[in-house]
Order: C-alpha cells, then structure tokens, then sequence
C-alpha cells in the first residue's frame, strides 16, 4: 500500500489543532524504527494508540498485519477517512485496558509512551493483563523516555505536563506523571517474570531520549 503518511494526517476528520499535533508527532516519533521491530504479519494490539497513527503505519508498510487499536478518549479521532476503505485490517476501541475484553491472542502488544500515564497499581495490572493476551512465542514493545540526559528528559516533561495537566489533550485518569527510571522498569518487568529481549535507544532529530524495551514471556 503506497500511502504518504502527512496525506492520511490531513484527511483525519479532527481539528486543525489534532492535525499539528499529529504531524508533529510523526517526526519526532521513532515510528520507522519501531515498526521494524514489529511483526511483519500477525494479530498486533495497540493499548493507548491515541489517535491511530502508528497503526496507520504499520498497515501502510504491510497488509498482512491485523490491528486492534485500544484507546479510552472518546475524544480522539477514529480515523476512518484516512484510509477511506482500506481500513479493514484496523479494528478501533474505544475502551481502557481494564474493560477490554477479547479470546484472541496476539503476536505483539504495544505500550507506546503510555506507562507514564499510569499508576504504579494500574501500570502493574496492565501487565498482567498482556501477559495473559501474549501468544507463548509473542513480544511486547514498550517505549518510554530515559531520564538520561536529564535535561532532555525535563523538557520532556514539561511537554506532557502542558499535555496532559493543562490542555488535558492526552487522557490521563489520575491526571499525574508517573515515569519510572529505567531501572524501576526491569525490576516491574522482572518482578511478572518477563524476560527483557532487547533494549534500544531510539534517536529523532528532536530532543526526545525514546527508550524501547521489547519483552517475551
């Protein structure tokens, strides 16, 4: 599927605001690199996938990806114009974590920047869910942001601080910024007995210090 991905942007169906926002996400996301970390086929669940963006992408790069897409804001834009009828393999929720309820078992789980927004009860039972919605051979990709350069992580978040507590643009239930270390991450993986395959430093040519865990039973 030949598809530019600022095209799809300026025919979501939202605010011109939402457009910004999207097209300044996209360029300082690592999107291109983390799709490559994803399974090139399969049943993939996107948990927190905002407004649809990266899963967007990753049907663009190949159709033989199947997408359930959660989100619990009713606010974000489903993003059927985008696609206009090639949308079929993406299936959107508009449901938390904790309501979702499915029989199927996936080949990849995404948690992209989304454990910040979390309480340290509800990042803990998140993963217990995916645990269980993993198929034995499946991985989970995590991205989140190291504190490390430490001025770069505060840029980042006064960025979610205005985000999420001001212009309450990014859902969040408890309204708080919960980022963990790098370190506090491996002991919460450890601690379900998750075995960390991999972790990568995700560079943009934005000042974001992306870290990406990927996670097998």
């Amino acid at each position: 599927m030949k598809t530019n991905i600022f095209q799809l942007i300026s025919n979501y169906d939202t605010s011109l605001f939402t457009k910004v926002f999207l097209f300044l996400r996209w360029i300082s996301a690592p999107f291109k690199k983390m799709e490559t970390l994803c399974p090139q086929k399969g049943l993939i669940l996107d948990i927190g996938c905002g407004h649809g963006l990266f899963d967007l992408f990753l049907i663009i790069k190949s159709k033989n990806r199947i997408i359930y897409a959660l989100d619990p804001d009713k606010k974000k834009a489903t993003p059927t114009r985008a696609l206009n009828k090639k949308i079929n393999n993406i299936f959107f929720f508009k449901n938390s974590f904790k309501n979702f309820s499915t029989k199927e078992k996936f080949d990849a789980i995404l948690l992209i920047d989304l454990l910040y927004l979390l309480s340290s009860k509800e990042k803990r039972s998140l993963l217990e869910k995916a645990k269980t919605l993993l198929k034995p051979n499946g991985k989970i990709l995590i991205k989140t942001i190291n504190y490390s350069p430490t001025f770069k992580f505060l840029l980042c978040y006064l960025q979610e601080f205005i985000f999420v507590k001001l212009l309450k643009f990014t859902f969040s239930e408890t309204k708080k910024l919960s980022y963990y270390s790098l370190n506090q991450h491996r002991n919460l993986f450890n601690n379900y007995h998750f075995k960390i395959k991999k972790e990568i430093q995700l560079k943009t040519i934005f000042f974001h210090p992306h870290y990406l865990f990927i996670l097998k039973k």
